[in-house]
């Protein structure tokens, strides 16, 4: 069977890379390590933003369960879908760690799409579900412990030779636009459902 790593030139330069940290083998596994860095050039995301939240959120067991959040990446189930369709899976497992990666990154990159590159938005939304993260932008929070979490664990990953975290350029135009968005949702969410 061909291992789904083989599919782009991307898996065989992180291997070259990732041959050089042999310290990382107790932790998540090369295949993982090489899942992550093809996964993310597919994405165009740092294959330390992938790792970043598969240490956060699982600490690197694929058969890690949360309630309803299940796998490597701990993607609620009722969201697994929805996404794998739009990474052009149609069939998933989220206890498959490549599964879970590319379900992720497809998340992730979605939600970078939506809140302008802002890498503390979409990782709220990662975290908190988007009517979650809505919620707490329309109260006027930006960052959260869990997006500080993981940012601060990309720069450790970075440290490995993989990508540098994404230096989000967000002007001050584009998060006022975001907050606007938020607390316009919000309000009208309040008014349907506080009536």
């Amino acid at each position: 069977m061909t291992s789904k790593l083989t599919r782009t030139a991307a898996g065989v330069i992180a291997a070259g890379m990732l041959a050089t940290a042999p310290a990382l083998a107790a932790d998540p596994t090369d295949a993982m390590l090489r899942a992550a860095a093809e996964i993310s050039a597919e994405y165009d995301l740092p294959a330390g933003l992938l790792l970043a939240v598969a240490e956060v959120e699982s600490d690197f067991d694929p058969a890690c369960r949360t309630g309803a959040c299940l796998g490597l990446m701990q993607i609620h189930s009722k969201y697994a879908a929805g996404f794998a369709r739009a990474a052009g899976m149609e069939d998933f497992d989220l206890y498959d760690p490549e599964d879970s990666l590319r379900i992720a990154a497809s998340m992730l990159a979605d939600y970078l799409t939506r809140y302008e590159g802002d890498l503390h938005f979409a990782l709220m939304a990662y975290n908190l579900g988007e009517w979650g993260a809505l919620a707490k932008l329309g109260a006027g929070v930006e960052r959260t412990g869990y997006s500080r979490k993981v940012i601060g664990r990309m720069e450790k990953w970075a440290c490995y030779g993989l990508p540098e975290p994404p230096k989000a350029e967000v002007t001050e135009a584009q998060a006022a636009r975001a907050r606007a968005f938020a607390v316009g949702v919000w309000e009208r969410v309040r008014e349907v459902l506080f009536r």
